[in-house]
């Protein structure tokens, strides 16, 4: 009768059929342990790994960069910063200043809902 054994030792003999390319039958008779027990455990980790990758997946993630705005010496307009915006290939707005938040926002939505 088998004893139990840890996550490594069922991890070493999975990466063993890997890499023999035997199938999981053969392997576990020429080793003399039970097939049932490879299966559980390959099905039990890739269940594992499938759960890790879900959790990284459904981490909230930030829907705007951190900008930093560093004012330099006022340009020869006044005290305003010239600012231009990419909106995609060969289309930049160039303005005199920093556009007002709200109105940068609403600018946003309405060219991603043109692009859908």
């Amino acid at each position: 009768m088998e004893t139990r054994k840890d996550e490594a030792y069922w991890r070493a003999h999975l990466a063993a059929i890997e890499r023999e390319g035997a199938t999981t039958k053969a392997y576990a008779e020429r080793e003399g342990i039970a097939a049932s027990n490879l299966y559980f455990w390959r099905k039990r980790i890739k269940r594992e790994a499938q759960r890790t990758a879900m959790a990284v997946v459904s981490e909230p993630r930030p829907r705007f960069a951190t900008v930093q705005v560093v004012r330099e010496a006022p340009t020869q307009m006044g005290s305003s910063l010239p600012c231009t915006l990419v909106v995609g290939p060969g289309l930049c707005l160039e303005m005199a200043a920093l556009p007002d938040p709200c109105w940068l926002a609403a600018t946003a939505a309405a060219l991603s809902a043109r692009s859908r």
